[in-house]
């Protein structure tokens, strides 16, 4: 084996080393306290834990408010995302949830993509 087959073989273990980083960076669910999450999170997927303080439906979309130990912010889960839940969740219940940060009439929430 000369030098140039070492380097091809070095550089393609390199680049699917590079790919399995940024996949499993993808689908790492690192929690993010609630209290920590303001403008700059905007655009940004982030992974929540906490109890539900209110929730109502309308128009088949879900409106929730969750809280931890850090604060508290809405969570809206539309249609499309509501009828892929396992779980109806519930006043003081806990709950899972992975979503986007949107700002609304000045407010942050989380548009839902998961809720468990």
């Amino acid at each position: 084996m000369n030098d140039k087959d070492l380097r091809n073989i070095c550089l393609v273990l390199s680049i699917i080393g590079l790919v399995v980083l940024f996949v499993g960076v993808q689908f790492t669910n690192v929690k993010t306290n609630i209290g920590d999450i303001d403008k700059s999170y905007i655009g940004r997927v982030v992974f929540i834990r906490g109890n539900v303080t209110s929730n109502y439906y309308k128009n088949g979309n879900m409106f929730l408010t969750v809280k931890d130990d850090t604060g508290e912010i809405k969570v809206v889960a539309f249609e499309n995302t509501v009828k892929k839940l396992s779980i109806s969740p519930k006043i003081n219940g806990y709950v899972e949830i992975k979503g986007n940060v949107k700002e609304y009439k000045g407010e942050l929430e989380i548009i839902a993509e998961r809720l468990e």
